[in-house]
């Protein structure tokens, strides 16, 4: 989003005119949060934002955004059921190893997979 909001800007300065066109019904390219009835945020897709690009050091206020970090985790809901189920890396969050071993999410062969590269 960034790169097209960047080069829209420079064709404008040359043109005097830019239309920004978006083929989804809502802007975000492949990174979307959409919100449950319950209330929930589901975010999907993937992006990682290095602070340290150019154009996003020059068009964006950091300050403004309120940039934050975020735990290599995920809370997941199972069909319809009240509780959340917490997994994490347990490579960074060794803390969390037995919570993610023990949550519903994931098969009982991937978890012992888990615990043997933690183990080597």
């Amino acid at each position: 989003m960034t790169a097209a909001l960047k080069a829209s800007e420079k064709m404008n300065n040359k043109l005097n005119s830019v239309v920004l066109l978006e083929s989804e019904s809502t802007l975000g390219g492949r990174v979307q949060s959409d919100r449950t009835e319950d209330g929930f945020i589901l975010d999907r897709g993937f992006a990682v934002f290095i602070e340290e690009y150019p154009s996003s050091k020059e068009i964006l206020d950091y300050d403004a955004l309120k940039l934050a970090k975020f735990d290599p985790a995920a809370l997941i809901r199972i069909n319809n059921q009240d509780s959340l189920c917490r997994i994490a890396d347990p490579l960074r969050q060794p803390q969390h190893l037995v919570t993610t071993l023990f949550t519903r999410v994931g098969r009982t062969m991937d978890k012992i997979r888990l615990v043997k590269l933690l183990l080597t």
